[in-house]
């Protein structure tokens, strides 16, 4: 892993191949999460020659976890995709992102209309408002209260949920509450908080100019909806499909919000198939 210093001073680390293909592919994963969630992905594109970026958020895996509230805005975290990109000199790319993974992608998008990637591909992306965080995992408002308790509640923490910054999250697909058990050590519960809570003000407050993104995206776009998911149903993310008249949607059956690490062939023959296409 390499670390880049952001800029505020959060160090960010970042898992980099280069491969044959100079084409980058930048896995961005969702919350409580890290980059392996999407490991299986990544390996199945290296032995096809591309280059590939997978990116732990601040307060997520091995990056760091400012305390600050503030310091987990949607925002900054597209600002340290930026960093690493710009550090790493990668201007042929493709964002890929889960959950809020793809609402970063936008965000970034949004910000730097000049600097557009390849494509992007977003599976079961957060950027439609309302998605519904108190549905996490789909254990409900009870696990969202407990997770904010024990958020707060530093003795709890601290002893019943130390921090493993470098634990592999690609292995659960049988497994949902082991993946739930490792996601509350990988990633601090208060970032876990904090990451959602600024993740849906940014989703509220931004509405129109993420509609607006869309509409003006010029590079190719995929979105991946699962029957099952609870949290972005397809029906919030078909609306991506009317803001981008020339989208692609894949649907994914049998499948809930934990779709790339429960189906990580078929996600990546589809991601494959679109960027062969595109």
């Amino acid at each position: 892993m390499k670390k880049i210093k952001s800029f505020d001073g959060v160090k960010v680390a970042y898992n980099f191949h280069k491969g044959k293909n100079d084409h980058v592919l930048v896995f961005l994963h969702g919350v409580g999460g890290n980059w392996t969630t999407w490991k299986k992905e990544i390996t199945y594109f290296k032995k096809k020659g591309y280059s590939t970026l997978g990116i732990d958020f601040r307060g997520h895996g091995e990056s760091d976890a400012p305390d600050e509230f503030e310091k987990y805005k949607t925002e900054f975290f597209a600002k340290d995709l930026g960093v690493v990109l710009q550090k790493e000199k990668i201007n042929k790319f493709s964002l890929i992102g889960h959950s809020i993974g793809g609402g970063v992608a936008i965000c970034y998008e949004s910000f730097h209309p000049e600097h557009e990637p390849q494509s992007i591909i977003l599976v079961e992306p957060s950027p439609v408002y309302p998605f519904k965080h108190d549905d996490l995992l789909h254990e409900g408002k009870f696990l969202t209260k407990l997770i904010r308790y024990i958020a707060y509640n530093t003795h709890i923490k601290n002893k019943y949920f130390p921090h493993m910054k470098d634990c592999d999250l690609s292995n659960y697909e049988h497994n949902k509450m082991d993946l739930l058990h490792h996601l509350v050590h990988v990633t601090p519960i208060r970032s876990l908080v904090y990451t959602l809570d600024q993740g849906e003000t940014y989703m509220k407050e931004s509405k129109k100019k993420i509609e607006n993104t869309f509409k003006e995206l010029k590079c190719p776009l995929l979105v991946i909806s699962s029957e099952n998911d609870k949290i972005t149903p397809p029906c919030l993310t078909k609306k991506i499909i009317k803001w981008d008249k020339l989208a692609k949607f894949y649907f994914v059956k049998n499948a809930d919000h934990a779709v790339i690490v429960e189906k990580p062939q078929e996600i990546s023959k589809a991601i494959n198939e679109f960027l062969e296409n595109n």
